[in-house]
C-alpha cells in the first residue's frame, strides 16, 4: 500500500485499545455470565399436583407404554408394515401426535414421560438429559400403592430418570451398532414381568430401529427387516397382556428417509399412538400433542395431575360418559390455571388470567416463555455501551466530517431497529431475517466496490462487465430506497412483505455493484470512518443470514473468471475459478428445501455413500473429476501421475468404506493420522511444497470420505485446492488493490467466514429460501445440526461404537477440515485475526439478544447454534494460526494494526 497518504485522514480512537479490548470482555462476560444462563438453564416450574376426583372412576389395573424410536407417524399405522400389531389391537384409539420442535430421542421421551416442555438447551443435552425435576405420572405410580413401576430400554430413559434409584430401571443398551439383541432383551426382561406379575406400570423403549435408520435409511430393506422383527415382538408382548391393562404403542420422533431427525422437519415431528384398554373407547381418532400423552396417563390409572405437566387429557378416547368428561376436564383446567400463576409469580410477566370457572384451552398457550426484565434492562445497558464505544472508535475527528452526526444517528437507530425487529418476531417473524440478509450481502459485497480512483488499467479497464445498467446502487442514494419501500408499502400494505421486496431488490443491485454495472463510483464521497460503523451494526446483527453471503461471493468470483478469460490467463487459474463459481452456484440454488420438497446438496451429500452400484458409480465419477480439478490447480498444468495418486487414494478410503470392516476401517485412519502429522509438521526443505500440499489436501480429504461420503471429499478437496487463487486475487493482485485499511479489514473479517459458509453449505448443512405468505423468504433454521451425517460415527467400530467415539468420527474432520481451510488464508500470509475478531462481535450480539428471546424457542435455538458455530471458528482459525507460526516461526502476519483510515476522496 502507498505509504504517501497526502488525502488520508488518520483517526486516533478516543480511548486507548486495552480499553476496547476490556469493553469487549464485559460486553462478552455479563450476558454469558448472567442472561445467558438464565435463559439455556432449565426452568423452573411449579410444584405439587391436584388430586384425583374420586367421583370418576377407571377400569384400568396396569398400564404399558411402550416406545418404538424414530417409527414415523405413517409407519406405525401401516397395517402392511405391522399387520400383527394392527391384528392385536384391533379397533384401537389413535391419537395422531405431534411432538416438540426438538426431535432428539432423549427431549421426545423427556416431554411424552413427564410432559413438561422441553428448554431450548435441552437439545444440546441429548446423551445426558436429566429429569425436568418435580414429578409427573410414572413417579406418582411409583409413590401409589396400588402399582409397581418397572422402565427397560436404553440410557436415554435412564438418564432421565437417574436422580430416581428406587424407580426400577433395566438398561438394555448395547451400544448404537446393536440392532437387534438390546430389542430382544428389553422383550424378554418385559415378559418376564408381565409372566410373573411383578409389574403393572411399565415403559419399555425399542431403540433398535433408530439405530438401524441412522446406518441404511428407512426406506432400506434392512429397516423393512427391522419393522417386521418389531412387529412380531410386539405381538408376543401384547399376547401377554392382561385385558383390564390400558396399552400405549407409540414412538418419541419420525425419521427422515435417509434416517435423520433433530430438526424440526415435519416427518421427524409427526408420530402416532395406538391405544387400547378397558377404558377407551374403541375406533376414536383425535390430534395432539405429545405432551398430551402423560396427561391420559394419569387420567386412566386415577393419579394426582402434576401442575407442571402441560398436557391436556384427549377426553374423546375415553370411555366414559359427559358428566365424568366435564369433570376430568375440569380436574385438568384447575392444574393448567395454578400452573399459569405461578409463571406470573414468579417471572412477573402479564399472563393472562386465568379463571377456574370458566374453562378456555384456547387461551393457554402450547409454549411457555419467561422474560426477567433485569435481563432486558441489562441488554438494553449493553446495546447502549456498544454504540457509544463503536462512535467512539472512530475518534474527535469523526465529528468534523459532514454529516457525521446524521450517520451516527442512523447507526444507533440501526442497532435499535434490530432489538425491535427480534422483539416483534411473533408479528414480524421475516423482518430479521430479511435485515439478517441485507448485512450478510452488505459484508461481503462492500470492500470489493469500485471507487471514483482509476486503477492502474484505466478507469474500468480491468472489468469485463464495462458497462453500467443500474442508474443506483445499493450502497448509496439511500432516499431512492426509502421511496421504494413506501411505494411497495403503498401497493402492499403489509410492512413485512415491503421488507421482503425492498430486500430482495437491494440484494440484487448489491451484486450488480459487485460486478460493477452500477453508478455506485460516481456518487458523492463519504468517509470511510462512517462504514466502520455500519460493519459493526451488521456483524453484531444477531440474525444474520449465512447463505445470503453467498450471492455477492458468486458475483464476485465471476467477475474474476471472466476478467481471466478477457486476459487469457493461465488455463489453471481459469479452470479454478470456474470451479469455485460451480461450487457456489450448486450451493445457491440447491438448499431450497422448502421450494422444491427437497434438499438436494443433502441428497448428493447422502449419495456419496456407497450402498447400491449406482451411489458408487457417481462416488467414483465425482473423485475422478474433483481430482483432476486438485491436480490442475495445485500443478499448474494436467499431470496424469498427481491425478492418479489423488484419485487412487479417494478410491481407496471409498474401498474401505464399502468394505465395512473395523479393522480396515483403523489402519486407514491410523495411516491418516501418521501421514498427517508427517505432512504438517515435516519441514518444507524436506519435501516440494505443491506436493507436500497435494499428499496433505489427499489425506484429509480421505478422512473425510471414510467418514462423511465421497460428496463432502471432493468439495473440501476442489474448495482447498483452488482457494489460493481467489485470495491472491482478493487481497495480493495488485491489479485489484484494496481500496484502504478499513476495506481491508472488513475484508479479512468476512471473506474466510464466506468460504467457510461455502464450504459447510456445500455439505448440506445450511438451508436458503421458502415460499412464505410475503413470496420467498429465509428458511427459519438456516443452520440444522439435525442433518448431521452421523453414519460415519460407525467407522471404526463397525459392530458397536460408543457415543464418544461417534461423536468424534463425526466431528473431527470438520475441524480437521475448517483448519485446512484457514489455514489456507495463513499459508498466503493473511491473517484471520480479523476473522476471529468479526466473529467475536457476532457472539457477542447474539448474546446480548438473549434477553429477548425467552417468548420464541426458534430464536434461542438459532442464537445458540449462531454461538457454538462462532466459537468453534474462533477455535480453528486460532488452531491454523498456532500451526502456521509454528512450521513458519513467522512472527506476524499481514494487516496494519492502525485500520482506522479512511481517504476523504473514496466513496464508502
Amino acid at each position: 500500500m502507498n505509504t504517501e497518504k497526502p488525502n488520508l485522514l488518520r483517526s486516533k480512537p478516543m480511548f486507548h485499545k486495552r480499553t476496547y479490548a476490556l469493553a469487549m470482555i464485559v460486553l462478552f462476560l455479563v450476558p454469558a455470565l448472567i442472561t445467558a444462563p438464565y435463559i439455556l438453564s432449565d426452568t423452573e416450574n411449579p410444584k405439587g399436583e391436584v388430586q384425583y376426583p374420586t367421583e370418576v372412576n377407571m377400569q384400568t389395573e396396569g398400564f404399558l407404554m411402550v416406545i418404538l424410536d424414530g417409527v414415523g407417524r405413517d409407519l406405525l399405522a401401516d397395517n402392511e408394515v405391522f399387520p400383527g400389531l394392527h391384528s392385536s389391537m384391533k379397533n384401537s384409539a389413535v391419537l395422531e401426535i405431534t411432538t416438540g420442535p426438538l426431535t432428539l430421542s432423549a427431549t421426545c421421551i423427556s416431554e411424552l414421560m413427564t410432559g413438561v416442555p422441553n428448554s431450548p438447551v435441552d437439545g444440546l443435552k441429548n446423551f445426558n438429559l436429566g429429569h425436568p425435576g418435580g414429578t409427573d405420572p410414572w413417579l406418582l405410580s411409583h409413590e401409589d400403592p396400588r402399582y409397581s413401576v418397572g422402565m427397560i430400554g436404553s440410557y436415554v430413559m435412564g438418564n432421565l430418570y437417574q436422580d430416581f434409584p428406587d424407580v426400577d430401571f433395566v438398561d438394555t443398551f448395547k451400544g448404537h451398532g446393536d440392532f437387534y439383541e438390546g430389542d430382544k432383551d428389553t422383550e424378554d426382561k418385559l415378559i418376564e414381568w408381565l409372566d410373573v406379575g411383578e409389574k403393572n406400570v411399565i415403559a419399555a423403549h425399542f431403540s433398535g430401529p433408530d439405530k438401524v435408520g441412522h446406518k441404511w435409511g428407512i426406506k432400506s430393506q434392512e429397516y423393512q427387516d427391522k419393522m417386521a422383527d418389531i412387529d412380531e415382538s410386539m405381538v408376543r408382548i401384547l399376547d401377554k397382556i392382561p385385558e383390564t391393562w390400558t396399552v400405549v404403542i407409540t414412538a418419541d420422533h419420525g425419521m427422515t428417509d435417509s434416517g435423520s431427525h433433530g430438526s424440526a422437519e415435519q416427518v421427524t415431528r409427526e408420530v402416532a399412538a395406538l391405544i387400547t384398554g378397558p377404558d377407551i373407547s374403541l375406533s376414536t381418532r383425535l390430534n395432539v400433542h405429545q405432551r398430551d400423552v402423560p396427561a391420559f396417563m394419569a387420567a386412566v390409572l386415577e393419579l394426582p395431575f402434576p401442575i407442571q405437566l402441560d398436557g391436556k387429557v384427549p377426553l374423546i378416547i375415553l370411555n366414559v360418559d359427559g358428566e365424568k368428561k366435564a369433570t376430568l376436564d375440569q380436574w385438568n383446567w384447575n392444574a393448567a390455571v395454578l400452573r399459569n400463576e405461578f409463571y406470573k409469580e414468579e417471572y412477573g410477566k402479564e399472563f393472562e388470567s386465568l379463571s377456574q370457572n370458566v374453562i378456555e384451552w384456547d387461551s393457554v398457550s402450547s409454549d411457555t416463555a419467561f422474560v426477567r426484565n433485569f435481563d432486558q434492562n441489562l441488554s438494553l445497558i449493553a446495546w447502549f455501551s456498544m454504540s457509544i464505544l463503536s462512535i467512539s472508535l472512530l475518534g474527535a475527528n469523526f465529528f468534523r466530517e459532514k454529516n457525521a452526526a446524521l450517520d451516527a444517528v442512523v447507526f444507533c437507530g440501526i442497532l435499535g431497529f434490530s432489538l425491535w425487529s427480534h422483539q416483534e418476531l411473533s408479528s414480524y417473524p421475516m423482518v430479521p431475517r430479511f435485515i439478517g440478509g441485507i448485512c450478510a450481502v452488505g459484508l461481503v459485497s462492500w470492500p470489493f466496490l469500485e471507487t471514483r480512483k482509476k486503477s492502474k488499467l484505466g478507469n474500468h479497464e480491468m472489468n469485463a462487465l464495462k458497462r453500467k445498467v443500474v442508474p443506483l446502487s445499493a450502497f448509496s442514494t439511500p432516499h431512492y430506497w426509502i421511496l421504494l419501500s413506501l411505494i411497495f408499502f403503498a401497493f402492499t400494505l403489509d410492512f413485512s412483505t415491503t421488507v421482503s421486496l425492498t430486500s430482495f431488490l437491494w440484494i440484487g443491485v448489491a451484486s450488480l455493484d459487485t460486478l460493477g454495472l452500477t453508478n455506485y463510483s460516481h456518487r458523492k464521497p463519504r468517509p470511510l470512518a462512517t462504514s466502520v460503523l455500519f460493519f459493526l451494526a451488521a456483524m453484531s446483527f444477531a440474525s444474520l443470514r449465512l447463505w445470503f453471503a453467498l450471492i455477492p461471493l458468486f458475483f464476485l468470483v465471476l467477475k474474476y473468471t471472466l476478467e481471466a478469460y478477457e486476459k487469457n490467463q493461465k488455463k489453471a487459474s481459469l479452470i479454478a475459478l470456474i470451479s469455485l463459481n460451480v461450487m457456489i452456484l450448486i450451493a445457491l440454488v440447491s438448499v431450497h428445501r422448502r421450494i422444491f420438497n427437497t434438499h438436494l446438496l443433502l441428497n448428493l451429500l447422502r449419495a456419496g455413500w456407497t450402498d447400491s452400484v449406482g451411489t458408487w458409480c457417481f462416488s467414483v465419477l465425482i473423485i475422478a473429476l474433483g481430482s483432476a480439478v486438485s491436480t490442475v490447480s495445485l500443478h499448474k498444468q494436467w499431470n496424469l501421475i498427481r491425478w492418479t495418486q489423488t484419485c487412487s487414494w479417494l478410491i481407496l478410503s471409498l474401498t474401505v468404506q464399502v468394505m465395512g470392516s473395523t479393522d480396515l476401517d483403523r489402519i486407514f485412519l491410523i495411516i491418516s493420522i501418521i501421514g498427517l502429522g508427517f505432512v504438517v509438521w515435516n519441514p518444507r526443505q524436506i519435501m516440494d511444497s505443491v506436493v507436500s500440499r497435494q499428499i496433505l489436501f489427499s489425506l484429509i480429504t480421505g478422512f473425510t470420505l471414510l467418514t462423511w461420503g465421497a460428496w463432502a471429499a471432493v468439495i473440501t478437496l476442489v474448495l482447498l485446492s483452488t482457494l489460493p487463487y481467489l485470495i491472491q486475487l482478493l487481497f495480493k493482485n495488485d491489479e485489484y488493490p484494496m481500496k484502504s485499511h478499513t476495506r481491508m479489514y472488513v475484508a479479512l473479517t468476512i471473506i474466510p467466514w464466506a468460504v467457510w459458509i461455502l464450504w459447510w453449505t456445500s455439505l448440506g448443512q445450511v438451508n436458503g429460501l421458502q415460499t412464505c405468505i410475503e413470496g420467498l423468504c429465509p428458511h427459519p433454521r438456516e443452520l440444522d445440526p439435525g442433518v448431521v451425517m452421523v453414519r460415519g460415527g460407525y467407522i471404526g467400530s463397525r459392530a458397536n461404537p460408543s457415543t464418544t467415539w461417534m461423536g468424534m468420527m463425526v466431528v473431527l474432520p470438520l475441524v480437521i477440515c475448517s483448519c485446512a481451510i484457514m489455514y489456507q488464508f495463513c499459508e498466503q500470509q493473511i491473517s484471520v485475526k480479523p476473522y476471529v475478531l468479526g466473529q467475536a462481535i457476532l457472539i457477542i450480539g447474539c448474546l446480548n439478544m438473549y434477553a429477548f428471546s425467552p417468548e420464541f424457542p426458534r430464536l434461542i435455538y438459532n442464537l445458540t447454534w449462531n454461538i457454538l458455530f462462532s466459537a468453534f471458528q474462533i477455535g480453528c482459525a486460532m488452531l491454523a494460526l498456532l500451526v502456521y507460526r509454528i512450521r513458519n516461526r513467522l512472527p506476524k502476519l499481514i494487516v496494519s494494526e492502525d485500520w482506522f483510515v479512511y481517504d476523504s476522496d473514496e466513496c464508502q
